[in-house]
C-alpha cells in the first residue's frame, strides 16, 4: 500500500515505487545500466496524489475531480470509475474488491470486476488500512478498529489508553503474521524539550489479531510516522522529525532493540534482508548534532538483523520516503526515478522524466506505474 504524498513545507521531491512482490514471483530481470520503456500512457482529468493501489491485474486510484478510477495494468484500459469519493489515502486493492478511505471517515468497498458498490461503513475517525486474511484493520487517530473483510461489521477495537498509553495519537499501521504493529507520536507533554520548540516522542506497539492484546510497546525519542516494516523477524521503523533522524531494529516478538543507525532520511525499505534508505550525513553545530546546510546524501544498505553497513553509494538529493520492490528499491527527486539494487547498492537504472512526480508510485504485473504533474499516468515495462 503506498503511502501519503504531502508535498507541505518539504523540497518537491517523492519517493516512489512498487507496493508489492510481484516482480520477484514473475522472475522479472532488469538490466544493469538500461532503463525501462513505457509501454503505455494515458492523460488524466486532473491529478492523482495519493497514488494508486495493484493488484491482481488492476491499477486503482483516486483523481482530484473525486473520482475512483480502476484500469487495466497491461493496458491502462479504463475499466470502470466511480464519481463523488473524496479519497484520503491510496485504495487498497486486495482479492475481488477495493476499498477506499475518504475524508468524511467513510469506507467503501467496490467489486474489483464490475465496480458495484458491495458496502458502506461509518469509519468512525479511522482512515489508514490494512488487509490480513478475512480482516479490515482500520487506524483511528488512537488505536486502530478490526473490521470483517467482506461486510465490513465492526467485529473488536483496540485503544492503547487502555494499556497505559496516554495521549497516544496513530502515525501509521501495518499487518504480518497475524499482528498488529502500530507507528505512534504522543503529545510533547510526554516528549522532549529542543529549545522553544516542542518535539514529541512516539514508538511502535504490538497487537495479536487472534486475542486483541496488546504484546509490546517499543518507546523511541522521537516520531514514527510510516508503517512499520516487518521481515524475517525484525521491525523496522525511522523517526522523522527533520532534526537528527534514526532508523530502528526491534524484534518482531518481544519489541526488544537490535539495533539503531543515526543519519537517516526519508522512509526505509527492505530487499532481499538488506535495509535501505538514504543516509544524511550533517556536520555537528556548536549547539549539537543539528543537520546544517553542508550536508551529504549516500545510498546506504544495512543487514537486516545486525544493522551493519553492507554498502554505500553517493547521492545526489534527498527523497523523503521511499519504496521498494522485490529486488530494487526506488528513489524519486523532481524529474528522475532512480532504481538500485540490493545486494550491492549499485545503480541499476535512471529514468528521466518529461514532468516531476506528482505522487508516489507502484508496481505489479511487470510494470512500474508513474504519474507526473502534467497530468500524465505512464506505465515503464521491467522484463
Amino acid at each position: 500500500m503506498a503511502s501519503i504524498l504531502s508535498l507541505s513545507g518539504r523540497p518537491k521531491i517523492v519517493a516512489l515505487t512498487a507496493t508489492t512482490l510481484a516482480l520477484l514471483l514473475a522472475g522479472v530481470v532488469v538490466v544493469r545500466g538500461s532503463a525501462p520503456a513505457a509501454d503505455w500512457s494515458l492523460t488524466l482529468p486532473s491529478l492523482a496524489p495519493y497514488g494508486p493501489g495493484v493488484g491482481e491485474g488492476r491499477i486503482a486510484f483516486c483523481t482530484k475531480d473525486e473520482t475512483l478510477r480502476v484500469l487495466d495494468s497491461q493496458t491502462g484500459d479504463e475499466l470502470w470509475n466511480r464519481p463523488g469519493l473524496r479519497a484520503y489515502a491510496t485504495p487498497v486493492v486486495h482479492r475481488d474488491r477495493v476499498l477506499v478511505a475518504t475524508l468524511d471517515y467513510t469506507l467503501v468497498a467496490f467489486d474489483l470486476a464490475s465496480g458495484d458498490e458491495l458496502w458502506t461503513v461509518d469509519a468512525g475517525g479511522g482512515r489508514m488500512l490494512a488487509v490480513w486474511g478475512d480482516e479490515l484493520v482500520v487506524g483511528r487517530n488512537t488505536g486502530f478498529d478490526v473490521r470483517a473483510f467482506e461486510t465490513g461489521r465492526l467485529d473488536w477495537e483496540y485503544r492503547p489508553s487502555e494499556d497505559g498509553l496516554e495521549g497516544n495519537l496513530t502515525e501509521a499501521i501495518s499487518v504480518a503474521d497475524g499482528v498488529v504493529f502500530v507507528a505512534f507520536s504522543i503529545k510533547s507533554n510526554f516528549g522532549i524539550s529542543f529549545g522553544n520548540r516542542s518535539v514529541v516522542a512516539g514508538g511502535v506497539y504490538a497487537v495479536d489479531l487472534g486475542s486483541g492484546r496488546q504484546a509490546w510497546v517499543s518507546p523511541i525519542e522521537d516520531r514514527v510516522r510510516h508503517s512499520p516494516i516487518v521481515h524475517d523477524g525484525t521491525v523496522v521503523a525511522a523517526t522523522s522529525s527533520g532534526l537528527v533522524n534514526e532508523v530502528y531494529g526491534l524484534d518482531a516478538k518481544t519489541g526488544a532493540l537490535r539495533w539503531k543507525h543515526v543519519g537517516a532520511s526519508g522512509t526505509p525499505r527492505v530487499i532481499e534482508d538488506t535495509v535501505c534508505f538514504v543516509n544524511v550525513d550533517s556536520r555537528t553545530g556548536k549547539s549539537g548534532p543539528v543537520p546544517l546546510l553542508e550536508e551529504k546524501y549516500s545510498y546506504i544498505g544495512l543487514d537486516l538483523a545486525t544493522g551493519e553497513e553492507e554498502w554505500s553509494r553517493g547521492a545526489a538529493f534527498e527523497p523523503w520516503q521511499s519504496q521498494d520492490d522485490a529486488d530494487l528499491v526506488f528513489f524519486g527527486y523532481e524529474d528522475t526515478v532512480q532504481a538500485l539494487g540490493g545486494e550491492s547498492g549499485s545503480r541499476s537504472w535512471r529514468l528521466s522524466l518529461e514532468s516531476d512526480l506528482s505522487a508516489p508510485l507502484a508496481s505489479a504485473d511487470g510494470r512500474l506505474f508513474v504519474f507526473t504533474e502534467d497530468s500524465q499516468l505512464k506505465s515503464y515495462s521491467l522484463r
